[in-house]
């Protein structure tokens, strides 16, 4: 079979040269708020993570729409963003239960969005599997997501599918992220059947924490679940970067916090600007600590507060440890406004 292309045509379309052979392999995606990762399994073999063309095992979960109405989805949508904030949607996820989603001057349904991401992923495992069509995809998804949030992901999928110009993918398995992970971490030691385990799920944008009752065979049942949603490493980005803001950057440059402050508060366009600000920004980096979260991107800063959300949008850091010396190196770009050039 001929090789695989690796990027999309000017329609945005992948081409796979229309495989539909299916072997036995498998695929499993994991489309977070903020990275989308995928593993893959061949011929019984041991799960590994799929690694992507750009030799990285996640792309950003973010999508941006051109003027022509083509999506870029990952690295290439966030770098554009700072151009036309209004045409970026940096969590996709946490709009699957409306029914449209605007971005600059079209509109698209969450599935489209969704599928926009997962294709290129897909596109990487295909290739890596001599163009044929896995036998089985696994959609993980949280706990608490009912029938028609998954219905979203399922039609996802199927978006995915016509971007790569291919077809005979089996309808896909949904399995709750904290039950993917116990059989993961019981795989080569199975649980005895009747034991619990607790699974404490803090991702890029929400908290969950879960109790699974081991039932044989690999399966487990959710005995309870519980958790913050919306309540992420997004939101603690928010929340640190605000924090700076209130500080410090209102004091140099009070044009610019004004522009991201007139934002409505908890909004995706808000955390969008924050986030488009913090890549311009040039933070210190005492060695104090580390703190890592789901965004990756804290490094260098001690966070000692306590945050909270008491299961509402609003996030706050009591404390951190930066001193006003720390910050002499901080630059903000003056001027710029949400959504400007």
């Amino acid at each position: 079979m001929a090789a695989t292309n690796t990027a999309p045509d000017a329609d945005g379309r992948w081409n796979l040269n229309g495989c539909v052979a299916v072997s036995e392999w498998l695929v499993s995606l994991d489309f977070g708020t903020t990275a989308t990762a995928a593993a893959v399994c061949s011929g019984g073999g041991e799960p590994r993570a799929l690694t992507l063309a750009d030799g990285s095992s996640t792309v950003p979960s973010s999508v941006f729409c051109e003027s022509d109405g083509r999506l870029l989805v990952g690295v290439e949508a966030d770098n554009e963003a700072e151009l036309r904030l209004d045409a970026y949607e940096p969590t996709p996820k946490r709009r699957t239960a409306d029914d449209r989603v605007r971005l600059g001057e079209h509109e698209f349904s969450p599935a489209e969005l969704i599928g926009a991401v997962m294709a290129p992923v897909l596109a990487e495992a295909v290739r890596q599997h001599n163009d044929t069509v896995p036998a089985k995809v696994v959609l993980t998804h949280p706990v608490s997501w009912r029938a028609q949030r998954r219905a979203v992901m399922a039609e996802a999928l199927s978006v995915a599918q016509t971007q790569l110009g291919v077809s005979g993918f089996a309808e896909p398995v949904f399995v709750a992220e904290p039950v993917a992970a116990a059989r993961w971490y019981t795989h080569t030691d199975p649980a005895v059947v009747g034991s619990y385990f607790a699974v404490y799920d803090l991702g890029g944008g929400t908290f969950d924490t879960t109790v699974l009752r081991a039932a044989g065979a690999g399966q487990f049942d959710v005995v309870a679940s519980g958790g913050i949603d919306p309540l992420g490493g997004f939101d603690f980005d928010v929340a640190l970067f605000t924090y700076l803001g209130q500080r410090y950057v209102a004091a140099a440059d009070p044009e610019l916090w004004a522009a991201l402050s007139r934002h409505s508060e908890g909004s995706s366009k808000t955390s969008a600007a924050v986030m488009v600000a913090a890549r311009e920004t040039k933070l210190p980096s005492p060695s104090t600590a580390t703190v890592a979260n789901g965004s990756n991107w804290h490094s260098g800063f001690a966070a000692h507060g306590l945050i909270h959300s008491s299961g509402r949008r609003d996030v706050t850091l009591d404390s951190l440890s930066v001193s006003p010396n720390s910050t002499a190196d901080m630059r903000v770009p003056r001027g710029w406004v949400p959504g400007r050039q």
